[in-house]
This record gives C-alpha cells, sequence and structure tokens, in this order.
C-alpha cells in the first residue's frame, strides 16, 4: 500500500486580484514537485468555491512511489500556497492499493 497525496489548489490569488491560468500554475507546481523529487503526477481543472465565489481550481495527485517524506512535502505545499498567493490549498492523502500495467 502507498498513501496517494492529492491537492486541490484555486487559481484566483487570496486578495482576487490576479487569475493564473492553468498553465501558469502547473509549471509552479511542476518546478516545486521537480525540487521535491516528485517526477510524474496528474492533473484536471475542477470548478471551486471559496469565500462564497466559484474559481477554476487544480487537482493535483499522485501516488507516493516516490519515498517523499510527508514533513518535506507539507514544505512543497507551502512553497505552492505561496507562489501561487492562496489563503489554503486542501491537501488530502490516503491509503490505496495500485499497480502499473
Amino acid at each position: 500500500m502507498k498513501q496517494q497525496y492529492t491537492l486541490l489548489i484555486g487559481l484566483t490569488t487570496k486578495d482576487f486580484l490576479k487569475i493564473f491560468s492553468e498553465q501558469e500554475a502547473l509549471n509552479i507546481i511542476s518546478v516545486e514537485f521537480i525540487k521535491a523529487g516528485i517526477l510524474g503526477f496528474n492533473s484536471e481543472l475542477i470548478k471551486g468555491f471559496w469565500n462564497g465565489k466559484q474559481e477554476d481550481s487544480l487537482k493535483v495527485s499522485f501516488i507516493n512511489t516516490f519515498e517523499i517524506q510527508e514533513t518535506n512535502f507539507l514544505k512543497t505545499i507551502e512553497t505552492i500556497r505561496e507562489r501561487l498567493q492562496q489563503e489554503a490549498v486542501l491537501f488530502q492523502k490516503q491509503e490505496i492499493d495500485f499497480s502499473f500495467i
């Protein structure tokens, strides 16, 4: 069993002054993930709500086959949160069985 990590990240800054494009956000996430040793992940563009307002958001997930320590990954999440100027990033984790076929 491995941990699956999922992040839900809004694309509108916490002050509502800037909207990151999906590609801008993915570039930031990808750079920070590579620095942390995460060499692959999946993403999808979704609709989210924060403070009663709808915004585009990203759902980013990966299975921790990279053996990343959770405490180190939390630092990576914090860096992404700061770079995307978010008030918060939702972090989910769950134990899953999986196989590569």
